[in-house]
């Protein structure tokens, strides 16, 4: 494999990362979206289904913001190694 076929597949991986990215926003618009309706829906519950639903809303927004940011990473790092290829 030829040092240009390295930087083809890389980029090839940095266009994988950015549809990886369009879902993962996608994600979380729909988390943003549904997190009020249910926070309205359980508003004053102490049911432990209600808590632990919250709970995992959470998370689930948590989770989207770590994996944006791991997506963001692999770019640069990625990108970065494409360059010193030359």
């Amino acid at each position: 494999m030829s040092i240009g076929d390295v930087k083809a597949v890389i980029r090839e991986g940095i266009h994988s990362l950015d549809q990886a990215k369009a879902t993962v926003e996608g994600i979380g618009t729909a988390l943003n979206d549904v997190i009020p309706l249910v926070l309205a829906t359980l508003k004053g519950s102490e049911h432990d289904y209600s808590k632990k639903a919250l709970a995992a809303l959470t998370a689930a927004r948590r989770e989207v913001e770590l994996t944006l940011h791991n997506i963001e990473s692999a770019k640069e790092n990625a990108s970065s190694f494409v360059s010193e290829l030359g």
